[in-house]
């Protein structure tokens, strides 16, 4: 068996997270680098993406002693389509994306530890964007940083 990373573990951890139990407002998946185009029938589905990941060292600058502040960012993108309202109007894809977000944020913040791995887990922003399709599609893509603490000299668990 390969040794992961703890950087993997929280990705993995954070997308657990989501997944959960309990299916969230009738998402049809939880992805991530999902090569397919998305389609109308797999509207609303998340796709959780690691962006970048960086690292200060803290403490004295031997490899055995020093710690690890490693940052990662991580998007939790919501795909929706929209639906027509009662009166006829078209829904837009933050309104429909934001259901999926409230649930999913509740799930990371219910242990922002990720079961003691990272440091915590905190929203900082997020960015829609209209898609053309056969009605409106669209992205809510909420950016998460997971905080962890690591020795300089084993990336696999944390402090």
């Amino acid at each position: 068996m390969t040794a992961t990373t703890l950087i993997d573990q929280a990705l993995d951890a954070f997308k657990a997270a989501i997944v959960g139990t309990v299916p969230i407002a009738d998402i049809t998946g939880v992805y991530e680098d999902r090569q397919q185009a998305y389609t109308e029938a797999d509207a609303p589905a998340i796709e959780v993406s690691l962006r970048d990941a960086g690292a200060d060292v803290l403490g004295d600058n031997h490899p055995a002693r020093s710690m690890l502040k490693t940052m990662l960012q991580v998007e939790l993108a919501i795909y929706t389509r929209s639906a027509m309202r009662a009166d006829g109007t078209e829904a837009s894809a933050r309104s429909m994306g934001s259901p999926v977000w409230a649930a999913a944020h509740a799930r990371l913040m219910a242990d922002p530890s990720l079961g003691n791995l990272a440091l915590r887990v905190r929203w900082v922003r997020s960015s829609w964007r209209k898609e053309a399709a056969d009605g409106t599609a669209g992205w809510a893509i909420h950016t998460y940083e997971i905080h962890l603490a690591m020795r300089e000299h084993n990336l696999l668990s944390p402090l």
